[in-house]
């Protein structure tokens, strides 16, 4: 069991490469609290319409960016923001955490699965 909590994505760096124009933990905290809002956490499991999220028109995408507050994302960046979530459906919190704690162990960051 993870010792954060659902959410709590301190356990990764405030910012991608120290930069402050990507976020990280802002970002994933937002996504994370708007698919939660939506109610869209069984719907976020499926691929999207047209195989990526940044060509979806899926209501339930719609339904999701309608809830998130942060208004700096670029669209690979939204994109990449919405394959995390989609992450942490599929397979949990725990493992979502144990995934990226792994990654980082490894020498990696910002993979294409995983922060």
């Amino acid at each position: 069991m993870s010792i954060h909590l659902p959410g709590d994505f301190t356990f990764i760096p405030a910012n991608l490469d120290d930069d402050p124009e990507f976020p990280l933990q802002i970002i994933l905290t937002d996504a994370f609290q708007a698919v939660t809002a939506a109610e869209c956490w069984e719907l976020i499991k499926q691929e999207p319409n047209g195989g990526a999220f940044g060509f979806s028109t899926d209501p339930w995408i719609s339904k999701i960016t309608a809830e998130m507050k942060y208004e700096g994302h670029t669209p690979s960046s939204w994109a990449w923001t919405m394959y995390q979530m989609q992450n942490i459906a599929r397979d949990g919190w725990d493992a979502y955490v144990a995934h990226v704690r792994a990654f980082k162990r490894n020498g990696g960051f910002c993979g294409m699965g995983y922060v």
